[in-house]
């Protein structure tokens, strides 16, 4: 079976967060494309930056986050079941995403939609990576791979 690194592991974490700080972005700009910039208080102007900002902190956290390497067995079944953990937090977002734009025909103007979808797309991407990643450091603790194996051990 194929097997996958550490380092696309963390690549596909970090780019379902990409993904969804792009609907982030999306929607801010959607905001001010319909909205406009008229500065009536200093919350109309910071508000709609606060969701994208947000996100792409979590992109930048969870870029670190992922580089963090387990020492030992009980390290690394603690770093697995937190990310198995972010990864169910992550398939319960896209489960929410999915009930927010079900049915999509009856569903708002192409920013928006398009913001969801990319907000659904993320969240399953970041699930998917986190899992993997929970599931690498499960199958090393397990002893099925060896000391030096330590960036190939999804099977």
């Amino acid at each position: 079976m194929m097997q996958i690194s550490r380092v696309q592991l963390r690549a596909m974490v970090v780019l379902g967060f990409v993904v969804s700080a792009l609907a982030q972005l999306i929607s801010y700009f959607f905001n001010i494309s319909t909205g406009g910039y008229q500065f009536s208080s200093f919350r109309v102007v910071i508000d709609p930056m606060l969701a994208p900002l947000t996100t792409i902190a979590a992109v930048v956290a969870w870029w670190w986050l992922t580089k963090l390497e387990a020492r030992d067995d009980a390290q690394r079944t603690i770093l697995g079941r937190a990310y198995l953990f972010f990864a169910i937090q992550y398939v319960i977002t896209a489960a929410t995403f999915n009930f927010i734009f079900t049915p999509i025909h009856n569903f708002g103007s192409y920013w928006v939609t398009s913001a969801l979808w990319f907000g659904l797309v993320g969240a399953l991407v970041s699930s998917l990576g986190l899992f993997l990643m929970s599931r690498s450091l499960a199958a090393h603790s397990e002893g099925d791979a060896t000391s030096s194996d330590l960036d190939h051990v999804i099977r």
